[in-house]
């Protein structure tokens, strides 16, 4: 009876600790960092959605993922909490964030199906899977005020565009390389779930599509090379799920390299940036938490001497040869993504949300080089539980805090009362009977951003979509520096 009830116990564990994470995540997009509408790209994607294939020729011809998932989120607050709220930017900022929350924890849960795999014991796996957690938010967090996290971005916009985006990619890195023993064995449910979730990892955005396509890469090439002669002809039917993935990744770059974005950026002759985005990487590198760095590449030496000194043990064996193809993994993602910045932008690198694919396979080297030497070592799990508390206090210190989801770091709440007055500019006109608005945003010069002058073309399409006012108005954006004394900008 007693070992049946520790059963049960030990069922509830994972459902307890995840549920636990997705509230701590929950209070931290809710309360803390509250996602709100702010910029022109946010007003412009919150409302226009798209087709589910790819379009050639457009802007963005294959960022299906972030163009379908951003306008339908935002049509369910408005349809599901604004009614009950009354608030339109609250109910939208609400639906973000949980959505943010559930994305982020699901993540996490396949990180605890990697860690299971090397761990065994159910315990300890969730201990490191909190570890896991808790590097996310501590290893680039370096300063007072304004701290980065593995989950940050510019805007609301971003979140859609590149974080959701990795989170989906790499979660099926995990699964592909936790179930890779199964996947050449038949499941229809499981195979078509497989296919849509391949579709959108890759038709998302070129930098987190590379994460999960650097990672078949790497399948197909160890796979060949191990593979005999004579099973040779068999790889492309049990690789299948691999060799989708480089198809539609190699699709999506020939649908984006004819883009409209890719026109203009051709048009402006600018090259490849190669010194710039360096200069940009390099400045990057302040942001990343010096202990976190020293411990983590210490750990990665550790384990890969301890591995490499015994020999052909099994378990030694196992843990270099997922070191090899993770290492592969970084090398391949990181040189893709600094050549894409080279070409697009140089200082899109400095950005944690394009860095991601580097920071993901980082830690998952980390962490499975960390589980090793516990196996191998079995008293340092004794210092776990310590490490936690004091990554958790590292974290969530009071003295620090972390950037707010807007691309001046403007507190939310200035943020929501900024959108409030936008609304409230056009209701009042839409109110008096007039078509056009005349609608003050805050100044910054030159084309306005983050209040873009050509936002005048979207607002109008979202506020009436979503009912906040009773016809599609004209809007014309008028920067004025009153709106910026007002609000303390």
């Amino acid at each position: 009876m007693e070992r049946g009830i520790r059963e049960r116990a030990s069922g509830w564990a994972p459902i307890a600790f995840f549920g636990l994470l997705f509230i701590g995540l929950a209070v931290f997009f809710l309360i803390a960092h509250p996602l709100y509408l702010f910029d022109t790209d946010d007003w412009w994607y919150a409302g226009q959605a798209r087709s589910a294939i790819p379009i050639w020729g457009i802007h963005n011809p294959t960022r299906v993922l972030p163009e379908i998932l951003m306008p339908f989120a935002t049509d369910l607050a408005v349809y599901l909490l604004f009614p009950l709220t009354g608030d339109y930017v609250g109910s939208v900022a609400i639906l973000y964030g949980l959505l943010l929350a559930a994305c982020i924890t699901g993540y996490f849960a396949f990180w605890y199906a990697l860690l299971r795999t090397r761990l065994g014991e159910q315990n300890r796996s969730l201990l490191f899977t909190a570890l896991a957690v808790l590097v996310h938010f501590w290893m680039l967090n370096t300063q007072k005020t304004g701290n980065l996290h593995a989950f940050s971005a510019n805007d609301v916009t971003c979140v859609f565009y590149y974080v959701i985006p990795s989170l989906l990619a790499s979660s099926l890195v995990l699964w592909l390389f936790v179930r890779e023993k199964t996947l050449c064995v038949r499941n229809v449910g499981r195979d078509a779930l497989l296919i849509v979730a391949i579709y959108l990892a890759v038709f998302s955005n070129l930098f987190q599509s590379a994460i999960v396509a650097c990672y078949a890469l790497e399948k197909v090439i160890s796979h060949g090379i191990h593979c005999p002669r004579s099973q040779r002809s068999r790889l492309l039917q049990e690789d299948w799920a691999y060799w989708l993935i480089l198809v539609l990744f190699v699709l999506s770059m020939v649908y984006e390299k004819n883009g409209n974005r890719a026109h203009q950026i051709e048009a402006a002759g600018s090259g490849l940036q190669i010194k710039q985005t360096a200069r940009h990487l390099l400045g990057m590198l302040p942001t990343v938490n010096k202990v976190y760095l020293a411990t983590s590449m210490a750990v990665l030496i550790v384990a890969a001497g301890c591995a490499l000194l015994s020999g052909t043990e099994a378990e030694a064996r196992g843990h270099l040869c997922a070191m090899r193809a993770f290492f592969f993994c970084l090398l391949c993602v990181g040189s893709f993504v600094f050549l894409l910045c080279a070409k697009v932008g140089a200082g899109y690198i400095a950005h944690t949300r394009v860095l991601f694919g580097a920071i993901f396979y980082y830690n998952v080297m980390v962490m499975l080089s960390l589980a090793y030497l516990t196996r191998r070592f079995p008293r340092l799990l004794l210092f776990l539980p310590l490490a936690l508390v004091l990554l958790f206090n590292e974290a969530v210190s009071d003295d620090r805090n972390f950037a707010e989801y807007n691309v001046n770091n403007y507190p939310a709440r200035v943020c929501r009362a900024i959108t409030n007055d936008v609304i409230r500019q056009v209701q009042e006109a839409d109110a008096a009977g007039g078509d056009v608005a005349q609608v003050c945003v805050p100044a910054y010069g030159g084309s306005n951003w983050p209040f873009g002058l050509y936002g005048k073309r979207y607002m109008p399409h979202t506020m009436y979509k979503h009912g906040l006012t009773s016809k599609r108005m004209v809007i014309d954006l008028i920067p004025d520096r009153e709106m910026n004394d007002r609000y303390g900008l």
